[in-house]
């Protein structure tokens, strides 16, 4: 029988929690044949050899991939999508794990069934660094459903881990696509820009915050000098830019929905209080904390003092993400 189903899973300095997700791989119960392919991206840690402890335990199971330097987690997706068989891949950061024995028999059975379905996805557990649950990424009463691409573009942070796609939809990607600063945002749109996404209700994986090493910290950590960041967020705004233009500005109207928030998250790491303001923000401005604001405030009309204060407030990782976090639910809730 061949392989249906190819896992990618890329992997970074993740030696507290690669077990987990390849256990939570390997735990899987389905009716097809899947493989597991792993990005192991230099690690100066013990994830590489955690990995190979597991191979030795389960031979044939699972194909490592890495290299002698590091190279990026774009390039480290990109090599194991190369080594992909299947027809679908299903998606499983490192640091992420499921908890649902049969979450890839559930999916492929929707989308075997409905092949015009490019991307399914589905809840997820929020948990701290020790499995503890925090939260849910999407409110438990939001009911199965379908959405097209525009809508995919406002719903805010899919969990990755629930991701599962047509592999032909990623071939011949365009070459804005290979230089984004983050692979999930430009991905499913571009994934379901040729079909359509169907979200699942079921919790079937869990989502590990503030962990070191994932997208959003690299992205947003207080080590990244100011400059950075905001170039970081500037990318952002770039993706869905190239976007609008490689759909033809078919989604354009949803494309711009999704631009005004990160547009609000620029000026929020900023502190541009003035243009936070503006009436286009006023709905993400009314849902920021009173801390939050404070810190606004003080570092838009008083920037002296707030470098002084600075180790009062929360680290710049940590003010993105409760932003970007009070924003997605609020889009979630309003639009899934």
């Amino acid at each position: 029988m061949s392989v249906l189903v190819s896992i990618n899973c890329i992997t970074y300095n993740h030696e507290k929690y690669i077990a987990d997700a390849l256990e939570s791989f390997l735990n899987q119960r389905t009716d097809f044949e899947y493989e597991i392919i792993i990005g192991e991206d230099c690690s100066t840690d013990n994830t590489r050899e955690i990995i190979k402890e597991f191979m030795k335990k389960y031979p044939g199971k699972i194909i490592l991939i890495t290299s002698e330097k590091n190279v990026g987690m774009m390039e480290n997706e990109r090599r194991i999508y190369e080594a992909s068989h299947g027809k679908y891949i299903a998606e499983c950061e490192g640091d992420d794990f499921w908890i649902d024995p049969y979450k890839l028999q559930k999916q492929i059975n929707y989308m075997e069934k409905n092949q015009d379905c490019t991307l399914c996805f589905h809840n997820a557990h929020e948990v701290n660094a020790n499995r503890n649950i925090i939260g849910n990424m999407i409110p438990k009463c939001i009911e199965n459903k379908s959405y097209d691409c525009g809508e995919i573009a406002t719903l805010g942070f899919i969990p990755t881990a629930s991701r599962v796609y047509l592999k032909e939809t990623m071939e011949n990607l365009p070459g804005w696509y290979k230089t984004a600063v983050v692979g999930d945002l430009p991905s499913q749109l571009i994934i379901t820009s040729k079909g359509y996404a169907y979200y699942m209700k079921d919790i079937m994986c869990a989502y590990r915050v503030g962990v070191e090493n994932s997208a959003t910290f690299t992205l947003f950590d207080r080590s990244n000098n100011e400059k950075k960041i905001i170039k970081n967020q500037e990318n952002l705004i770039s993706i869905l830019d190239n976007f609008n233009i490689y759909s033809q500005f078919k989604y354009s109207e949803k494309i711009e929905e999704r631009r005004k928030l990160y547009e609000y998250q620029l000026y929020f790491i900023k502190g541009d209080i003035n243009k936070l303001k503006e009436l286009r923000y006023k709905e993400f401005y009314k849902n920021v904390g009173i801390k939050a604001k404070v810190g606004m405030y003080v570092k838009s009309y008083s920037p002296k003092i707030y470098r002084k204060l600075d180790k009062v407030y929360r680290p710049m990782k940590d003010k993105v993400k409760q932003i970007q976090y009070e924003i997605n639910h609020l889009l979630i809730g309003r639009k899934i």
